[in-house]
């Protein structure tokens, strides 16, 4: 498995952008309220789940707003906990992003997926978009957010911005145009807890 990078919410609900970078670009967040509100209240009392808003995918899940983003062969794998014992990793990003130290979570971040796909989402363009969905997608890196042109020219196909809220997105190109997303519910263990959103080709 390699850790890509991470996608935070510097604000602290839950619920991110999941989508085609694409559909993304037009996402406005809590900006004018138009477009949170309508997550907030497409999730209404459920604290997990996948839905849509104008085209756009969204996911909720775990409760600390980061989440770390892992390649697991041709799967995406997002985690959101809390651990016992951490220790630092390079991401492929380039940031330092602290993790449970545990090889039980390495099994558990390779566990095939769980249960029934929440949704599946279409990402035409090639690379998957994961931020906040309080955040404002022109406000990205110091209001110059990446075009697919940009992404393309990303080499290591992994680009890591701030937003403008304290938290950051990620974008991740992936082989497949559409993906299945399972959200699983928290798990408790001795390195620590946490959720996942896994999502698999198909």
């Amino acid at each position: 498995m390699d850790l890509l990078g991470s996608a935070v919410d510097g604000n602290g609900p839950q619920i991110f952008v999941l989508t085609d970078a694409g559909r993304a670009a037009s996402w406005r967040g809590a900006a004018d309220d138009t477009h949170f509100d309508a997550a907030l209240a497409a999730f209404g009392d459920e604290a997990a789940g996948v839905r849509s808003v104008g085209g756009i995918d969204l996911v909720a899940f775990g409760t600390g707003g980061w989440n770390l983003v892992y390649r697991v062969g041709e799967a995406l794998v997002l985690v959101d906990g809390t651990f016992e014992e951490e220790r630092e990793v390079l991401s492929v990003a380039g940031d330092e992003e602290n993790v449970s130290e545990a090889r039980a979570f390495e099994a558990y971040v390779n566990a095939p997926a769980s249960g029934q796909p929440a949704s599946v989402i279409d990402v035409p363009s090639g690379w998957v978009c994961v931020m906040s969905a309080t955040a404002r997608y022109e406000q990205l890196d110091g209001d110059v957010p990446p075009t697919l042109d940009m992404l393309e020219g990303e080499s290591s196909g992994v680009l890591q911005v701030d937003d403008a809220d304290g938290g950051h997105a990620l974008f991740v190109r992936i082989p497949a145009k559409r993906l299945r997303v399972y959200v699983e519910g928290e798990t408790e263990s001795d390195w620590g807890s946490a959720a996942r959103a896994v999502l698999v080709p198909g």
